[in-house]
Parts: C-alpha cells; sequence; structure tokens
C-alpha cells in the first residue's frame, strides 16, 4: 500500500511539473502617476496607492507594449 501512494505521489509530481509555467502581467498606476509592469502572483503591490490600468497580458512583452501606449497616451510616466 505504502508503494502504491508513493508511486501515485510521484505520478502527480511529474504531471503538475510537465505543464509549462504560464505567468500574467498586468500594467499598474502608482499614485504618483508612475507606471509599471507587473506580475500577477499571489502577492501584490501592497494595500494601497495603485490600481491596475490593463487588462492581463499572456506575455510580458505585451505589458510593456500596453505601458508604452499609456506613456505615449499621457495617461502616465
Amino acid at each position: 500500500m505504502t508503494k502504491l501512494k508513493l508511486a501515485f505521489c510521484a505520478a502527480a509530481l511529474m504531471l503538475i511539473a510537465a505543464q509549462p509555467a504560464e505567468a500574467s502581467y498586468k500594467v499598474i498606476r502608482w499614485s504618483t502617476g508612475l507606471c509599471q509592469v507587473w506580475v500577477n502572483a499571489p502577492w501584490n503591490a501592497g494595500p494601497f496607492g495603485w490600481r491596475p490600468v490593463s487588462p492581463n497580458f499572456r506575455t510580458f512583452g505585451q505589458a510593456v507594449a500596453a505601458r508604452h501606449r499609456l506613456i505615449m497616451s499621457g495617461h502616465c510616466w
């Protein structure tokens, strides 16, 4: 029974490790007007002083492009 549990745990671990890591990004705007690309993670940038100004993006490059558009439009610096 112990070997069966061990084999099951090993199989589950391999399935989890085989899945590609996927991060998502968004652009946040600080109260100072500065915009920053932020990775969506279990933690956030703090309880106050910022707000999201974009939807989620799948790649860092897409988020950087959105930040650039926000800067060029004068929404943030």
